[in-house]
């Protein structure tokens, strides 16, 4: 016999049995619903035995329907945490879940996987997932983008704009970055080429020159002209031609920023920028942090807010949220037009404008611009602009608020709160046993490192900062005019001392620095005075306000 016709199977839907059932309940007899909605008697009979009205043909699934959406839940779950799982992965774990339950299935225990037509199946089932490329989460970022860090932010930018009078001034607020542009393709090209071929090459440098571009915008849409950072020493007239109106060209040792031309690209903003005061906002890399860059921008009435260090793919307008996202795209696009009227692909400073004055136009656009400020929640000022599941990958990482004030708190007490554990674990799902919410857990004789200049958001001043630096050239903290040198050891028995030189680190501010320093009595923690509004001639037992909220 041949297969039987397809396209004749369950021809209704799930009105039309709902109509079926219930003119049976009206004492209608089976025949005469049969030809008054077009349903099969057996199929009729079926349906009323179950009482469900939805279609449903083929074989039962593996999984129920209850289990397939723990399933899909726990996938959606792990993705969000940072830790997608791959077809492979869950084609293992259904297979260990039905062997360990004892479920009647069609696998390959020599593979020990699911087959792959019930992973197909699965997908067209479950709607909500799909096949996705992953990218790639440093996991210092994963950490530092969470509520806690962002919130400190927010607040002290909105305190920033209001102190200066510039939070409903659009045209005061601005946002740089620096973006490291190679001259060559930046993505693999999709080809044309023979059906079946196994080498599919395109000739192009492999280690092609870094170039590095200076963009800044305010809210409003308003572009300053960009900053051109080339490497080596010599800057020839040439490497100018054809760039934006406005742009300037330095000579960097690496193609990248450094202090001193930072000092410039200031000179260069404030020529373009409108009149003072203005909030320019920035990341924390190491050439925007020094004495000299603040001292400057003092002068011109530019007030610098540096953001939290491993934050800036969330809270940045000009990085990865708007106007360099499609950077690289629009780059490849013009590399390849430039490439079909100079057969010798040789791409050069001198004529680094022929490709790059088009993809600025192209990125640096008034809406793109506008967008990136507004999703970043920076004006208008919206301080929950981030969606709730951009923090999940810092929940493997979380500490307790106690912890986090605490920074001389032992590793031991680092424990991930309670919304890290495993919540199908708690409510006996099954596929708990297969699939374990991942979370990261510290080693617990880990030391203590020593946080970043920027780990919270800050407002860059001279009194971040020495009059010099330190021998490697990095910024350290201001000392404090009545900071004392002694190297006195703390006295355990008394709340009043001093740590040693080689420890000031200060359990209010988290900064190392020496100065006068008093213990507090009942949790054993070293404050700076300075921090806790205290002189020497205080000769009470000192409790800090963490134990006094306890």
């Amino acid at each position: 016999m041949g297969k039987k016709n397809r396209g004749m199977r369950a021809n209704w839907d799930e009105e039309m049995m709902e109509e079926a059932l219930n003119l049976i309940k009206q004492g209608k007899s089976q025949r005469y619903v049969e030809n008054h909605c077009g349903i099969p008697r057996r199929t009729l009979r079926a349906h009323i035995k179950s009482g469900i009205s939805k279609r449903k043909l083929g074989r039962h699934p593996i999984l129920n329907s209850e289990l397939e959406s723990e399933l899909e839940a726990k996938i959606i779950r792990f993705a969000e945490r940072g830790f997608p799982l791959t077809p492979k992965t869950i084609r293992r774990c259904v297979f260990a879940f039905v062997d360990k339950k004892k479920i009647p299935n069609p696998f390959s225990a020599t593979h020990k996987l699911a087959g792959r037509e019930w992973y197909r199946a699965f997908l067209k089932r479950n709607t909500a997932i799909s096949l996705r490329r992953a990218q790639n989460m440093n996991p210092a970022r994963a950490q530092k983008l969470n509520k806690p860090i962002v919130q400190d932010y927010f607040n002290k930018l909105n305190n920033l704009l209001e102190r200066i009078g510039v939070k409903n001034k659009p045209e005061k607020i601005y946002n740089m970055d620096e973006k490291g542009c190679r001259l060559n393709l930046h993505h693999q090209q999709r080809v044309l080429a023979r059906k079946g071929a196994k080498r599919v090459h395109l000739v192009a440098h492999e280690h092609a020159e870094n170039v590095s571009i200076v963009g800044c915008a305010n809210a409003l849409g308003q572009v300053i002209p960009p900053m051109i950072l080339f490497k080596g020493k010599r800057l020839k007239p040439t490497f100018e031609d054809g760039l934006p109106g406005g742009s300037v060209v330095h000579m960097t040792p690496k193609g990248s920023m450094i202090q001193e031309v930072f000092v410039k690209w200031l000179e260069h903003f404030a020529k373009y920028m409108s009149a003072p005061p203005v909030v320019l906002i920035f990341d924390g890399a190491s050439c925007h942090l020094d004495i000299s860059i603040a001292e400057r921008a003092e002068e011109l009435g530019i007030h610098l807010m540096c953001l939290p260090s491993n934050t800036t793919h969330e809270l940045q307008p000009m990085m990865d949220k708007a106007v360099f996202r499609s950077f690289e795209h629009h780059w490849d696009e013009e590399l390849l037009r430039y490439w079909e009227h100079h057969p010798t692909r040789t791409l050069n400073k001198e004529r680094f404008s022929d490709i790059f004055t088009p993809v600025w136009g192209k990125c640096m656009t008034i809406a793109n611009i506008t967008n990136g400020f507004r999703a970043t929640g920076i004006y208008p000022l919206n301080i929950d602009p981030i969606a709730e599941y951009a923090f999940a990958p810092s929940l493997a990482t979380l500490r307790n608020i106690e912890d986090e004030n605490n920074d001389n708190s032992s590793p031991e007490d680092d424990v991930p709160l309670a919304s890290l554990r495993d919540e199908t674990k708690k409510a006996n799902n099954s596929f708990s046993e297969v699939l374990v919410t991942p979370e990261v857990k510290i080693k617990p004789n880990a030391p203590i490192r020593k946080k970043a200049l920027n780990y919270k958001a800050l407002e860059v001043t001279k009194k971040l900062f020495k009059d010099t630096t330190n021998v490697q050239g990095q910024p350290q903290l201001a000392k404090k005019t009545h900071a004392k040198t002694s190297s006195a050891e703390p006295q355990p028995s008394s709340s009043k001392g001093r740590i040693n030189k080689e420890n000031w680190l200060c359990a209010g501010c988290h900064k190392n620095f020496v100065a006068d320093m008093r213990q507090c009595t009942e949790c054993k923690l070293w404050f700076h005075e300075e921090c806790v509004g205290l002189t020497e001639d205080d000769d009470e037992p000192f409790v800090c306000a963490f134990c006094e909220e306890k």
